[in-house]
Formats: structure tokens, sequence, C-alpha cells
């Protein structure tokens, strides 16, 4: 056998196993496809209230999970769908994100229909030394939740006229972070979803109008 004939030989072998690969990953690869839709249509809404506050060319500052280990669509779709939207606003900019870290085990509840992103967890002194670093900034946007504030720290904030919006679940003190104006603007899950709730396809504002709640100091 000539080299030529093996060569061709071998170039034969190695397209037969690609091939059957990937008849292989398509027959039985049958892992749930992760629905991102609802993650795009709450970085957009988000963005949209951002852009709000921060006025003509804010500074914006998000605080979010860092995937750079784990990689996940929805908190990935999160963060494209916002910034793409607070472009098209035109009145904003990031100039900043912290990430934080946060428990392998949480990663699993983005697959099984949550509607924000995973607590990380913040203490007070870890918002402090964020705020610190940002003292510039407009508004900061935490998708990764917000600890309770002592009222010395809600002096603090106050003092430093920056709008914070937050992003998560039902937590029992962002009602009391709103009255007391150390936030502005807390975007949680509803209670009671509305009858479009179950269609997420497309996602959109309206799905987003239908899920979630805006939440705003009383006047």
């Amino acid at each position: 056998m000539t080299d030529k004939s093996r060569i061709i030989g071998v170039l034969a072998v190695l397209v037969t196993v690609g091939s059957l690969i990937t008849i292989f990953y398509n027959q039985f690869d049958r892992r749930p496809k992760v629905d991102v839709a609802p993650f795009e249509a709450l970085g957009s809404a988000v963005a949209e209230e951002t852009a709000k506050l921060s006025g003509p060319s804010g500074r914006v500052v998000l605080l979010i999970v860092d995937t750079a280990k784990y990689k996940i669509p929805t908190l990935d779709t999160l963060v494209t769908s916002f910034r793409k939207t607070l472009e098209k606003r035109g009145h904003a900019t990031i100039t900043a994100m912290e990430k934080f870290r946060v428990p392998p085990a949480t990663f699993m509840a983005l697959s099984a229909g949550t509607l924000v992103p995973p607590s990380a967890g913040l203490s007070p002194e870890q918002f402090a030394k964020v705020l610190a670093a940002h003292g510039n900034a407009d508004v900061i946007v935490s998708f990764v939740g917000v600890p309770p504030l002592s009222a010395e720290s809600i002096g603090e904030l106050k003092a430093k006229r920056i709008r914070i919006v937050v992003v998560s679940d039902r937590e029992p003190w962002l009602l009391d972070l709103l009255q007391a104006g150390a936030i502005h603007l807390a975007v949680v899950p509803r209670a009671q979803p509305t009858s479009q709730s179950g269609k997420k396809d497309g996602a959109g504002r309206n799905w987003f109008n239908d899920n979630y709640e805006l939440l705003v100091p009383e006047k």
C-alpha cells in the first residue's frame, strides 16, 4: 500500500468516526434546553427602568453573578439584554460590573423555573465596599440582591445620592429600605402571576409585567 493510499484510508476512517459521533450526539443527547426568554425580558425591562432613573449620560454599575467558571445561559442573556436595551435608550452607560461568586448548588435553581438570579448573600460590609468603590455612579443595579442595612448605613447611602435598583426575591427588608429611601426600585416576582404567565415564548415586556412587580417608595 502506498503512502497516498494510507493517508486516504486514515481520512476515511476519521470521517466515518466523526459522522458516527454526530449521529450519536443527535440521537441520544436529550438534555432539556434552557429557556432564556424570561431572563431576556427581565434584563430589558430592568434596563428601561434604570434609564428612567439615570438621567442623561448616567453612569451605571452592575452587580452580577460571576459566571466565568460556570457558564449559565440565563445569566449571560440577562446581562446582554440589559446592556443592549440600555444602549438603545441612549441615556446611560455601564461603567463597571462587580461580579460575585455563589455556591455551585444555587445554579441548579436556574433551570427550575426561577424568575430571579441567585442571591450572592451580600453582607452589609460587602455592600458598603461596593458603594465606596463606585461613589460617582448615578445608578447601581444589583442582580444579586441587597442585604438588610442599619440606620447608620442607610444614612450614609442616602448622602451619596446614588439610586439603587434591586432585582431579587421578595425579601422582608426590601419595603423598609424603600421607605427609608435607601433603594429606589425593587423588581420582584409577583405573588400571584396573571393569566398570561404561562406564555414564555418570546417573553417581552408584557410577559414581564405579568410575572414581576415594581416596588417603589410610597409617597
